[in-house]
């Protein structure tokens, strides 16, 4: 999604889902025609193959690259994709030097966070950590968001083990009432 432009996030995010479902509804087919559950493992794990061919075949993330330290890679990529896109593009001594600010910008001097002292990279680690959860609930209307989306989370998951869990104690009729929605 990084790499999409802004008119096409929305489709992206959308269909990044889509082979989720289809998988899902294609599970129960798959199932029915093969019967022993270690054949079906082995199937459905075999299924998921073809997808080691995106290591080769998609580039890493620009951002991703640059919070690396990797911005000679960075770079590069970015130039191969204005080329593909047919965009004009600043010098590579340039575009080096605005890469190398984005990455100072992502990743303050450690000084920032542990003063004048030389302290080691799990404080910085904790301090981003502490820093990233803390962001969830920098507003009271984040706060809230965060609270209902993991509420919600919470209560779908419940629910979800709740049926599960008691599906050997339904009976067909319950099942059928149910489904029709009667009481």
């Amino acid at each position: 999604m990084e790499v999409c432009s802004v008119q096409q996030r929305s489709m992206v995010g959308n269909m990044f889902i889509v082979p989720w479902g289809l998988g899902y509804m294609i599970l129960p087919g798959v199932a029915y025609l093969v019967r022993h559950w270690r054949w079906l493992q082995a199937a459905l794990s075999l299924s998921s193959l073809p997808l080691w061919a995106y290591y080769w075949l998609i580039s890493e993330s620009p951002r991703w690259l640059i919070s690396k330290g990797r911005l000679d890679d960075a770079a590069d990529l970015l130039t191969k994709a204005a080329k593909m896109n047919g965009r004009p593009l600043p010098s590579h001594h340039h575009l080096l030097a605005r890469v190398t600010a984005m990455h100072k910008k992502c990743h303050p001097d450690e000084r920032q966070v542990c003063g004048d002292s030389k302290c080691g990279h799990v404080l910085m680690t904790v301090h981003k950590g502490l820093s990233s959860m803390l962001s969830l609930v920098a507003t009271p209307r984040r706060g809230a968001v965060a609270f209902t989306v993991l509420f919600m989370w919470f209560v779908c998951g419940a629910n979800y083990y709740g049926v599960v869990f008691s599906s050997p104690n339904l009976n067909q009729r319950y099942e059928a009432s149910e489904t029709l929605g009667l009481p």
